[in-house]
């Protein structure tokens, strides 16, 4: 897809000259200031990591119970809920069962009658199929945050035996936060695509982002805010960019801060906590991440956090390029408090935002009458009238949302997932 089939003509001629401004502004640092990369889960997605649906999908796939997860943690969660050798649960008339006790007996008549009825073949390929985050689709009509709150209610439940030996509730607080952080890793490890030096990661949004911070010819960019918990960035500065690996701060809330603006090193804040994907001595597992609707509120409450004191800091003193984020994207309005504190000064923030959503969400289901998006797209730009309305109401989407970010102090850049890496890889001195 590419924006000049999709907007109008003046307004692709104003998003031309806010490139070309952004490039202008990065060639005149020293009189600007620093500039620091914002990183949003779009740019670990270009690298075949999944999405937030996709990696709630496939965590979930790995907590729900399969028969042998199931027998496990049943024979675990027996001691506790009266439940005889034979497996059945033992009624009695003075006692109800609670959620958790009846999901464990539902679930255990559940695999009786999945046997008896012989359907556990297909039942098994689409476990296998839910793991590859298949059925992330059950996921995007609930609020994101909310379902990463379900999946750690669900570990806590699960380890709710062990957990009740702990000696204080911060060891069992531990363990859940432990066997989160496997679940994530072994998520983002099942489904990377691409390997590091493959020409796909090369092309992707996140080699492009690493190139702005080293590429041939130029360094222009030391300093990276990222909401994202994997190591690919650090890991392709060190392989694909020729940085020494000892000058590559991968940094967490645990970590001795760099110095920011080192034009020697460059720094990589990851303020909801790192999980690596690539294994590096100096980059272990966080503790604890930020990845549920209680997580968020907690650090929120926190004025002093290091988490919003590293976004404030930096926000706060460096011009900006946010990546990877799209407009509804709740960590990415988190920072508008930030930014809106400094309006008026005179740092500079743009943003690209991807035409992509908003066009496959405006043609909806009209793509089966014409085959794919992009045959919608040659149609619409063949001005016979055919999705006029269309062309219309995406332009109008795309110019309102333009508005609205700047009157909130950030320039909008339009670009698509395929023109990404072009775009950034054109901002070099």
């Amino acid at each position: 897809m590419k924006v000049q089939d999709i907007l109008f003509e003046k307004m692709y001629q104003n998003n031309e000259n806010r490139l070309r401004e952004l490039k202008k502004n990065l060639k005149n640092t020293d009189s600007n200031g620093e500039w620091s990369l914002c990183l949003g889960a779009g740019v670990s997605i270009s690298a075949g990591l999944p999405d937030w649906y996709g990696l709630l999908a496939r965590i979930t796939a790995q907590i729900i119970p399969d028969e042998i997860l199931f027998k496990l943690q049943h024979n675990t969660i027996a001691l506790q809920t009266n439940v005889s050798e034979s497996g059945d649960m033992e009624s009695a008339e003075s006692e109800q069962l609670d959620d958790s006790q009846a999901f464990q007996a539902d679930v255990e008549n559940f695999y009786k009658n999945l046997d008896t009825a012989g359907t556990d073949k297909e039942y098994l390929e689409k476990h296998e199929a839910a793991q590859s985050g298949k059925y992330k689709y059950v996921f995007e009509n609930i609020n994101v945050l909310e379902s990463a709150e379900y999946v750690r209610n669900y570990i806590d439940q699960l380890l709710q035996p062990e957990n009740s030996s702990k000696e204080n509730e911060g060891t069992a607080e531990r363990n859940i936060n432990w066997h989160i952080n496997y679940f994530i890793r072994q998520s983002c490890l099942h489904s990377l695509k691409y390997s590091m030096d493959s020409e796909e990661m090369k092309k992707s949004a996140l080699g492009a982002a690493a190139r702005l911070l080293k590429s041939d010819t130029d360094s222009i960019i030391h300093d990276v805010i990222t909401y994202n918990y994997d190591n690919l960035l650090e890991e392709y500065l060190r392989v694909n960019c020729g940085c020494d690996a000892e000058k590559v701060h991968s940094v967490i809330k645990t970590d001795v801060l760099p110095r920011f603006g080192d034009q020697e090193a460059w720094n990589i804040y990851h303020v909801h906590g790192r999980i690596p994907v690539f294994d590096c001595q100096k980059e272990p597992r966080s503790k604890e991440v930020i990845l549920t609707e209680s997580d968020y509120y907690k650090e929120e409450r926190i004025n002093y956090s290091w988490t919003n004191t590293i976004q404030s800091y930096v926000l706060g003193r460096a011009n900006v390029i946010f990546i990877g984020f799209s407009g509804t994207d709740y960590n990415f309005r988190r920072l508008l408090k930030y930014i809106r504190r400094d309006r008026n000064n005179a740092h500079k923030r743009y943003i690209f935002f991807s035409v992509d959503d908003i066009v496959n969400a405006v043609f909806g289901g009209l793509e089966k009458a014409d085959g794919s998006v992009s045959e919608c797209i040659k149609i619409m730009n063949q001005n016979n009238g055919r999705y006029a309305y269309e062309k219309l109401m995406i332009n109008y989407l795309i110019h309102a949302q333009t508005i609205y970010w700047f009157k909130n102090g950030i320039e909008v850049i339009w670009s698509s997932h395929e023109e990404l890496p072009y775009n950034l890889d054109s901002l070099h001195l």
